[in-house]
């Protein structure tokens, strides 16, 4: 499953995703909790942050690429 585009808008002790935007709609989802986080190193040594967070009933993955400031992809959890 390919993930949406997703801005993070707000951020809770400035590393934690609170607040996105989706990219192709405009909607905006409140993160109320980040379950759980982890870095990911990809080709060349990029760093990728994914956090599962839940807002609501849904949890979501976040994939953020740390060279890309703001900006992660989003995966609804299965």
């Amino acid at each position: 499953m390919s993930g949406q585009p997703v801005r993070i808008l707000t951020r809770r002790h400035r590393v934690f995703p609170a607040k996105i935007r989706a990219e192709n709609d405009g909607s905006v989802l409140e993160i109320d909790a980040v379950e759980r986080c982890w870095t990911e190193v990809g080709q060349g040594g990029a760093a990728k942050f994914v956090y599962r967070v839940r807002s609501g009933s849904r949890r979501f993955f976040l994939r953020e690429d740390g060279r890309r400031n703001g900006v992660a992809v989003m995966r609804l959890m299965q």
